[in-house]
């Protein structure tokens, strides 16, 4: 995840920050495919090291697309609230995978950057870029 966080820097002024979110569903979906379909360990690493390059990259990019499409009003709110969000996803994880097996967590999980990708798509690109 550190190592992505310079490369997105740059990527957020190449292509823009909406643009540079939904690129980073790429590696997500991709990841999580690996580890859906994993059937070895090497399989497991690779995608761990492809969700890691995707929450490197999103924890850059989405709190500035976050402060830079804001109300200054709430901007402070919605930045923090990221973090918050964040948070209850994991803990949103570890309560359902509690519940569910292994691979229909997974299978959640690989959801998830889809419906992101289709939603995401119809939102404004950054006034700044």
């Amino acid at each position: 995840a550190a190592v992505t966080c310079v490369p997105s820097g740059y990527l957020i002024y190449w292509i823009g920050r909406k643009w540079s979110l939904l690129l980073l569903t790429i590696p997500a979906l991709v990841g999580w495919a690996l580890i859906l379909f994993a059937t070895n360990f090497l399989m497991m690493v690779f995608g761990r090291i492809s969700l890691g390059i995707t929450v490197g990259g999103t924890f850059v990019i989405a709190p500035v697309y976050i402060g830079e499409i804001s109300q200054s009003e709430i901007r402070g709110t919605l930045g923090t609230m990221f973090q918050l969000l964040v948070t209850i996803g994991i803990l949103f994880a570890y309560t359902i995978g509690a519940w569910v097996n292994v691979f229909l967590l997974t299978l959640i999980c690989l959801i998830l950057p889809i419906i992101f990708a289709v939603i995401f798509v119809w939102m404004p690109e950054s006034p700044t870029y």
